[in-house]
């Protein structure tokens, strides 16, 4: 009887000891391996990317243009009335852009699609933080030339340069004021 148990404590100290063996050798092989490139999402433009020129009027008939955005920071929604996580956001970006404005920067958001799928009531609920334009498709100039391909989208500029690209309001820097 005591053979046998003596039996079983050796063969689970064996299997303890290969499991280390195992376990150590596979962390070295981790240690080895090349860090992995960051991922890029292949709806957002790259950080460093320059404002483009733009020009058009904003949702109450304002002009808006590049060098009107060229300084400071600024950050571009661009929503789409058919996105469910475009609606969801809302709430959330238009404290962020209120926030924004208070701290010295702005905000605008891009509203696309069709009128019966709620873009008044879109820009409505943003008018009061910050710029809105809206644009009938999603083919608009002030959609491509940004590179969004993706909705939500929130690119945030300081000084023309684009420092932050994400699909999501959480993932903005919080605005300080300057």
């Amino acid at each position: 009887m005591h053979t046998g148990l003596l039996a079983a404590v050796v063969i689970l100290a064996a299997a303890c000891a290969l499991n280390l063996a195992l376990v150590l050798r596979l962390s070295k092989i981790v240690r080895e391996q090349p860090a992995a490139a960051p991922t890029v999402d292949p709806g957002l433009p790259a950080v460093g990317f320059e404002l483009p020129s733009f020009a058009g009027l904003t949702s109450r008939g304002l002009p808006l243009s590049s060098a009107d955005l060229a300084t400071g920071t600024v950050v571009l929604a661009f929503l789409s009335t058919t996105c469910g996580p475009c609606r969801e956001s809302l709430p959330r970006f238009g404290t962020f852009a209120a926030e924004l404005r208070e701290a010295g920067g702005r905000a605008v958001a891009v509203v696309s699609g069709p009128a019966e799928s709620g873009a008044a009531d879109m820009v409505g609920a943003l008018s009061a933080s910050c710029d809105t334009i809206e644009t009938a498709g999603y083919e608009d100039p002030r959609f491509t030339a940004f590179g969004v391909s993706a909705y939500p989208t929130f690119l945030q500029f300081t000084d023309g340069r684009l420092t932050v690209a994400t699909h999501s309001v959480s993932a903005l820097p919080v605005p300080v004021a300057a």
